[in-house]
């Protein structure tokens, strides 16, 4: 399984502007929420912040990978937000994100949120791959990328 599986593009957004971490958390939430894939969205959202708190899904490089299981989830989804102008994060190299990439899963399947979110962090470990969803100037050039990163990975 691989993002654009689990990503609708209802669930990104281009070029957002958002104040703060929580109001990015609530941001990706909402997008998620548009697959019908989350049935307590409450819960969901304990389940992030508590992740969070547990320490920092700030990848470095301008990439953040916030991620919870939950029972508040159906079935694995995602959300990803690029920020018109990155925002503090508390990154491991203290560098602000400005890709964000929310993967969302049930409690019953952690290989398959492991395996996701590997996947999702080696994507993004690429130069290459962030200049490009940073630089994707539709949702369809996005998915594009995405779907090309899939077939090449198989």
């Amino acid at each position: 399984m691989q993002l654009v599986d689990i990503l609708s593009k209802k669930s990104v957004k281009l070029n957002i502007t958002v104040a703060s971490k929580i109001d990015l958390f609530d941001e990706l939430l909402l997008l998620a929420s548009l697959s019908g894939n989350i049935r307590d969205y409450e819960l969901v959202k304990g389940s992030v912040i508590h992740r969070e708190n547990i320490m920092t899904t700030g990848l470095g490089k301008g990439i953040a990978l916030p991620h919870s299981k939950s029972q508040g989830v159906t079935k694995a989804t995602a959300a990803l937000v690029t920020l018109a102008k990155p925002i503090d994060y508390g990154s491991f190299d203290n560098i602000p994100v400005s890709i964000v990439v929310m993967i969302l899963s049930p409690n019953e399947n952690p290989a398959i949120h492991l395996s996701l979110i590997s996947k999702v962090a080696r994507f993004f470990q690429d130069d290459f791959n962030r200049f490009k969803v940073q630089k994707s100037k539709s949702i369809d050039e996005l998915f594009h990328l995405l779907d090309f990163s899939k077939r090449k990975n198989k």
